[in-house]
């Protein structure tokens, strides 16, 4: 309840919020639910969704036992890394969800780059069912204004932290 309280799904009587009502609407992790929300207020849905959908199926990097294979599978996944900027595990995600989808052959692309397509292809799926789920809130007013100066990844990073504050840390200077 203290989760959801801080979510914003509760008022402080217990009682749900249009914002709960909202969350209940998708079958995610209230943490997730909230991400989807803020992006549609902050304009990265787009982005959002597929990190959604990418969050909600099993891991989709495959890492094979046979050495060779290992490292071929680790530098496959170090190109796609780099190709996402190398800045974060959602871009990461991002990129293996629209390079597979753009691909003229998704599930040969997922297995020249040892991703498992059973997931990408469960992830576009997901990601079909949260956008036609989303499709019924976000033709509402929009509570925040969006900085226009706010690149898309600014944006994402945003979004990411309504749902997921409580997982934010900040590195210190000192080691600590």
């Amino acid at each position: 309840l203290k989760q959801r309280f801080v979510f914003g799904a509760l008022d402080e009587h217990g009682v749900i919020t249009q914002r709960g009502r909202d969350m209940a609407l998708f079958p995610l992790r209230p943490s997730l639910a909230c991400v989807l929300l803020a992006s549609v207020d902050l304009d990265c849905l787009d982005a959002a969704l597929i990190v959604a959908a990418m969050l909600s199926v099993e891991n989709v990097f495959a890492r094979p036992s046979g050495k060779d294979s290992a490292k071929s599978a680790a530098e496959a996944h170090q190109e796609i890394r780099d190709a996402a900027g190398g800045s974060s595990d959602f871009a990461t995600l991002i990129a293996v969800f629209r390079l597979a989808q753009s691909s003229p052959s998704p599930h040969r692309w997922c297995k020249e780059h040892f991703i498992h397509w059973r997931g990408v292809k469960m992830a576009f799926d997901v990601h079909r069912q949260l956008a036609g789920l989303v499709s019924r809130i976000s033709s509402r007013p929009s509570e925040r204004s969006v900085s226009s100066k706010c690149s898309q990844s600014e944006r994402l990073r945003r979004a990411l932290c309504a749902g997921y504050f409580c997982n934010v840390s900040r590195r210190s200077t000192h080691g600590r």
